[in-house]
């Protein structure tokens, strides 16, 4: 293995026992007629949890990997293992050099002791000496931003904030070889989390660290994080360059969505009806792809109980990324609202220039009475569109659909430069 590896899985599962691990009685005396070794294969089958299967990857020193999928994919348990607060069940896991974790906030921390004690204890368990205690006891109150008349307090009267605050400056100030994040850039006020973010960069960038990043918010992956690894259901469904790996993912997201909301059925009894959302293209015609600057165009079929009047009906377009981006909403352009009667309506909702940048986009829509207040239609995802990349609209070395997740965004308006001479 290569002198500069600092993290290395290698076809590592991880099992857990769902329940007691003890067969009930009436299966002891199974195993009497059926055999013991068929019994225990079959209560395995019946009772094991695969958190983790035959999972691979490196880090190298200098190096950031973001750890991305839905809820229990497997995420934090890759984190305890490297942690060492669990173990892993099949396979090899190296972590060379020392490991700074924060997989919960405050994990280590004990309530009753003092911040300054807590500081101290944490240290100590990550193997740094008294001497760099000291040398570093300044530094860490100081990112965390703690006053003097707390530091001598129990944490467990600590603010959320205090608490979050001192946790990370203590995970980041023990010179960590590895640092493993969970979730935890998200957390303290917009300061905080930008100082929180600076400081990791410099870990890995300016420092020649090793970081592991889990977390659901894909713009904190795309830009610290040089490579991304997608887990599902403890398996590896993506694994490589973060724009290719966290594209996937969302585009995988953004699929799922309308396939639920069409088998849901929405509960309550609401008068208007939207059966359904289509994207059309310049000809009228229905469309999965919408060009960038083309005119952007829906047709909403929606049946209603009895006649509404002229109602507020509003559209939306969202991502799996980042929520809502824009919409149409009738109760800002109330000269334009649309009377709906009863029985059968057809209604196509359209903007002039698509400002959508390359990628999935799914539109919702919901509609409410006329007072403004009174729900006629509970908002749901109706439809989903793509946004093709363009040469001739975003250049043809492809840098702008590479650059779309890290510094873009979703949505790029028309624009100059120019300088301003005095």
């Amino acid at each position: 293995m290569s002198d500069d590896v600092a993290i290395r899985f290698d076809r590592v599962g991880k099992i857990y026992h769902k329940g007691l691990f003890v067969p009930p009685f009436r299966q002891m005396l199974g195993a009497l007629v059926r055999g013991p070794r068929k019994l225990m294969q079959q209560f395995r089958a019946e009772h094991e949890f695969h958190a983790l299967q035959d999972v691979s990857f490196e880090v190298r020193r200098g190096e950031s990997l973001g750890i991305i999928g839905p809820n229990g994919a497997g995420k934090t348990t890759t984190l305890k293992i490297l942690a060492g607060i669990t173990d892993h069940t099949e396979g090899e896991v190296e972590a060379h050099g020392r490991v700074g974790a924060l997989i919960e906030v405050g994990a280590g921390f004990h309530p009753e002791l003092t911040g300054r004690e807590n500081i101290i204890h944490y240290g100590a368990i990550m193997g740094m000496t008294r001497r760099e205690l000291k040398a570093r006891f300044d530094d860490i109150v100081a990112f965390a931003e703690i006053e003097p008349g707390f530091l001598d307090t129990p944490v467990k009267r600590y603010s959320t904030g205090m608490y979050v605050r001192l946790a990370f400056s203590v995970a980041v100030h023990v010179d960590p070889d590895v640092l493993l994040l969970d979730e935890v850039l998200s957390v303290g006020d917009y300061a905080f989390q930008a100082k929180s973010l600076q400081r990791v960069k410099q870990l890995v960038e300016q420092d020649n660290r090793a970081m592991i990043l889990v977390s659901h918010n894909m713009g904190a992956v795309a830009s610290f994080c040089h490579r991304a690894l997608w887990l599902e259901n403890g398996r590896i469904r993506a694994h490589g360059d973060t724009d290719d790996v966290v594209r996937q993912y969302l585009d995988a997201k953004d699929r799922a969505i309308p396939d639920e909301a069409e088998k849901s059925t929405v509960k309550g009894n609401y008068p208007l009806h939207v059966r359904s959302v289509t994207a059309l293209d310049e000809h009228g015609r229905p469309a999965e792809e919408c060009a960038h600057g083309k005119t952007l165009r829906f047709q909403l079929v929606i049946d209603a109980d009895k006649a509404l009047g002229k109602p507020i009906l509003m559209l939306t377009v969202q991502s799996a990324a980042t929520g809502l981006i824009f919409g149409a909403n009738m109760f800002m352009t109330e000269s334009k609202r649309l009377p709906i009667k009863q029985g059968r309506n057809i209604l196509e909702c359209a903007f002039a220039d698509n400002p959508l940048t390359p990628g999935g986009y799914l539109v919702g829509c919901f509609g409410r009475a006329e007072d403004g207040l009174t729900l006629l239609s509970p908002p749901d995802i109706f439809a989903r569109f793509t946004v093709p990349f363009d040469e001739r609209a975003f250049g043809a070395d492809g840098r702008f659909a590479a650059a779309k997740s890290r510094e873009v965004g979703p949505v790029w308006l028309p624009h100059e430069w120019k300088i301003v001479e005095d």
